[in-house]
This record gives structure tokens, C-alpha cells and sequence, in this order.
């Protein structure tokens, strides 16, 4: 019809036809037989807009002062284990986390960064990101599905499932145990730190801050 000039109709149109009762005589025809639209399964889950965000395309030369952060999930359960990561000093830490819901994935990542010296933080385009600006630091956004762009977390949370393997339930995991595998990869000596551990290369540059008090928001 395009080639003879003629009038065109939309793919769409045609479809709907086929799928009325005018055209379920011709459905058989089609390569998959089917005789109407598949539903999809499950609610489709409302995306919200992520106030404030800005692209790592922005973000400059990594220090010893920027950090990334992501988040171990379970299929089994709503708990999950909230990561950040250094890629300069590969020093990181966990928590574990009752739910993914926005306010909990932020306070989680406050009570981590109230620890170290932390200018600004990369996430992932999750929902659960969306309180980014409350963390009071510079904070950029990937690309959707790069998970590449933060590579340092990405393999922190590869050493987190030797210990918590996938398709584990992580609610059976203790805060202990989680804390002990902390303990276990900041003292690990990295080729890349010149075989120091990062706890060690942390403490030599004064990246630790003193604890304080952090009231609930």
C-alpha cells in the first residue's frame, strides 16, 4: 500500500481488527495464532520521578572520598542488604535492611556515611534511591541498566555472595554475621592498595569520622 501510494492503515488498527469479533476468523493465520492481546501478569509498579537527580556523566575524577552504593536483594524475603563501596580506598560496608522502602534504604545508607569522610555517592536508577538528597552529599544517578558505571560496588556485593549466596533468604542471616563479613573484606590485603588492607589505607588517611548521635527523621 506504501509503495502503490495508497492510503496506509497502522499496524495497531490492524491488530485490533484481528482481535475483534469482525476478524477472530483470520487469527489463524497469524504466525503465533493467537486471538487476542496477552495480558500482562501483576500490577505494573509506578515509577516516580527521582527529584534532583544528576547523571554520572557529571560526576568528576573519582577520590578517596567518593563512594557507591547498591543493594543486595532476596527473592525470598523483603530484607536486603544495603551496600556502599570506595572504589580508591576498597573499603566498603553493609547493612541489612528489613524492607527496600525508600526511607529505610536512606537511613541505612546515612548510618553508613556518618562513619567516613564522604563527599558524594553513586546509585542506581532504583526507587528506593529516591530520598537521595536528604543524605545532605553530592549523589549521581547511572545510566539505566550500567551497572558497569559503579564496578567497585559490584564486585563487593559478588564477595558478599560467597558468604549469602543467591536465592538465599537473607532474613536468616544475622546483623553479626554481616558485620563479620565486613570485617573480613576490609581486612583483606588488595594488590591494588600495594597489599595494604583498605581498613589500613582508611586509618592511614584519616577517612574514618568519630560516631555520633543520628536522631530519626
Amino acid at each position: 500500500m506504501k509503495r502503490e501510494k495508497k492510503k496506509t492503515v497502522s499496524k495497531n488498527a490492524i491488530y485490533s481488527w484481528l482481535y475483534s469479533q469482525y476478524g477472530q476468523r483470520y487469527c489463524k493465520y497469524l504466525s503465533y495464532k493467537q486471538y487476542g492481546r496477552k495480558k500482562r501478569k501483576g500490577k505494573k509498579k509506578e515509577r516516580v520521578l527521582i527529584l534532583g537527580r544528576i547523571n554520572i556523566s557529571k560526576r568528576k575524577k573519582l577520590t578517596r572520598y567518593d563512594y557507591e552504593g547498591d543493594a543486595v536483594v532476596s527473592k525470598r524475603s523483603r530484607v536486603a542488604l544495603i551496600v556502599i563501596h570506595n572504589p580508591v580506598t576498597m573499603y566498603g560496608d553493609i547493612k541489612k535492611v528489613p524492607n527496600m522502602k525508600p526511607h529505610t534504604v536512606f537511613l541505612a545508607y546515612r548510618e553508613m556515611i556518618s562513619k567516613v569522610k564522604a563527599h558524594s555517592i553513586t546509585f542506581d536508577n532504583g526507587q528506593e534511591n529516591r530520598l537521595h538528597l536528604n543524605l545532605k552529599i553530592r549523589t549521581y544517578f547511572c545510566d539505566p541498566h550500567a551497572p558497569w558505571q559503579k564496578p567497585g560496588v559490584e564486585n563487593m556485593n559478588r564477595f558478599i555472595r560467597k558468604y549469602i549466596p543467591k536465592k538465599s533468604d537473607i532474613k536468616k542471616y544475622s546483623d553479626e554475621y554481616v558485620a563479620s563479613i565486613v570485617e573480613i573484606y576490609n581486612n583483606l590485603p588488595k594488590k591494588k592498595l600495594k597489599w595494604k588492607t583498605p581498613n589500613e589505607v582508611m586509618n592511614e588517611k584519616h577517612l574514618f569520622k568519630k560516631k555520633k548521635h543520628l536522631s530519626g527523621v
